[in-house]
């Protein structure tokens, strides 16, 4: 099994970006094309976790563009193994993906298709929002998702 270190070494390499992960773990990642995704390989865990922010939303006034989003997540050709989920301190629709992580993966191929379904995504729930790419309060979107800001991911993962 590969450790921590050695999985964000391989997976910095693969990338061409040394020093892209914390300490921790997390790292943010942009391809060429501007599209960017949260990278998190937990301690002990031979997988890498990718999260993309798929849109800003008002749960209380979207809640047919929830219920789109929760149908999207059966359908495996939009969300392949991944999962849409709200993240309600944010409010904010997020897609995560989770890969196991060997010596012989190739990270780059996993994350150019994640990143090809979340935009996938992102438009098939903008047009169940009638093409609107703000949420219906009106609120601005932001460039760089708010769970990305603060860095911390206790949300996704809270165990009880």
């Amino acid at each position: 099994m590969l450790h921590h270190q050695q999985i964000r070494s391989m997976i910095e390499r693969q990338l061409s970006h040394p020093g892209l992960f914390d300490s921790s773990g997390k790292a943010c990642y942009q391809n060429p094309d501007g599209h960017g995704c949260f990278l998190w390989i937990p301690e002990g865990e031979p997988v890498i976790y990718i999260y993309g922010c798929l849109l800003d939303i008002e749960p209380r006034v979207d809640g047919q563009l929830l219920a789109h989003a929760l149908a999207l997540n059966l359908e495996r050709e939009m969300s392949g193994s991944g999962a849409i989920a709200l993240n309600t301190q944010t409010h904010q629709l997020v897609f995560r993906m989770t890969y196991p992580v060997q010596r012989d993966t190739n990270i780059t191929p996993l994350i150019t298709q994640f990143l090809n379904r979340l935009v996938q995504l992102r438009q098939e729930l903008q047009q169940g929002r009638g093409g609107r790419g703000k949420p219906s309060s009106g609120r601005e979107r932001q460039t760089v998702p708010v769970f990305l800001q603060s860095g911390s991911l206790a949300w996704l993962h809270q165990t009880d």
